[in-house]
């Protein structure tokens, strides 16, 4: 009877184990410190793309489990700026927070170039593609918290090339879970946004 309820014991700790092993893990968002600004984006694919096959191209096997991530890279204006790099920081499909450093801005003049973001198949560095965004983005110079918007692209699945990109206002949806995640109610602001003129 003991050797029972230890082996009904163990194997309920087994499947605890498991569940929460695969339970996601809840993302943080830090309020950003005195010498940073929070920029608040969301990147989304409006059509699945099956990964299945490039799982053998590059030998990324038991990562089905993994989203695509991606991180931008940006421009500070004027163009004689030099290029700010945003590290990969959020999955796609979801809003995303990224605090920055204001002295990585300091040539910005409140404003930088965002010419693509940089995708991730399976959080892979080595299996990249681009979205293009093109866009200068500016905003206040007292703004803590920036919404740059949400950009949706549709992709060929066989290539990654680009069928569609377009830009939506989600700034009340950005506002309410920023407010959840902080735990208190902050003020977001619109980034003021235009298409890059070369």
């Amino acid at each position: 009877m003991k050797n029972r309820k230890l082996f009904v014991t163990a194997i309920l700790l087994c499947m605890a184990t498991i569940l929460f092993a695969e339970e996601k893990k809840e993302e943080k968002w830090q309020k950003p410190s005195g010498n940073q600004i929070c920029f608040i984006v969301r990147v989304a694919l409006s059509n699945n793309i099956n990964t299945d096959f490039y799982t053998i191209g590059l030998d990324a096997f038991n990562v089905n489990d993994r989203p695509i991530t991606f991180g931008f890279l940006t421009k500070a204006l004027p163009e004689t700026s030099s290029w700010i790099g945003f590290p990969n920081y959020g999955t796609l499909g979801e809003f995303v927070q990224a605090n920055i450093a204001k002295k990585d801005l300091k040539d910005a003049e409140n404003g930088f170039y965002l010419p693509t973001f940089r995708a991730y198949l399976f959080n892979l560095t080595r299996a990249h593609f681009y979205l293009p965004a093109n866009i200068d983005v500016s905003y206040p110079s007292d703004a803590k918290y920036v919404y740059i918007g949400t950009f949706i692209y549709t992709l060929n699945e066989s290539d990654f090339t680009i069928k569609n990109a377009r830009r939506i206002d989600e700034f009340d949806d950005a506002q309410k879970l920023l407010n959840e995640k902080l735990g208190e109610e902050v003020q977001l602001v619109r980034a003021e946004i235009s298409e890059h003129k070369e």
